[in-house]
């Protein structure tokens, strides 16, 4: 699928619906129902670069930078920060996991007959 992003900051959503249910928590809180309508991402050079959460009914904003670094916002004053990592889906360990028990299980099919 070839798709344009236009530069600037961008809606997730007109409808209202949540696109998926991702959730964050946090010491005293959390959120789930992610993103939403009020939620938008930021594009640069065709690039998103930053999605940003409305928390709490708006009263907290969390911004999620492409670099790894976030930001917690109240009221447009910033009250934390820090690093996020995402970890890999396991799934080619997975696969590699279903390989060797066939490979081992065929070894010791031969074997038997043998």
């Amino acid at each position: 699928m070839d798709a344009n992003l236009s530069n600037g900051t961008n809606d997730f959503n007109s409808s209202g619906a949540p696109l998926s249910s991702p959730s964050f928590t946090w010491t005293g809180g959390s959120s789930t129902g992610l993103p939403n309508q009020n939620d938008d991402y930021t594009v640069t050079d065709a690039v998103v670069t930053s999605m940003k959460y409305d928390l709490l009914d708006g009263t907290y904003d969390l911004i999620l930078k492409a670099d790894g670094t976030f930001t917690l916002t109240q009221d447009s004053e910033e009250v934390g920060s820090g690093t996020y990592a995402v970890a890999a889906v396991p799934e080619p360990s997975s696969l590699a996991l279903i390989i060797g028990v066939l490979s081992i299980s065929g070894v010791l099919y031969r074997r038997r007959r043998s």
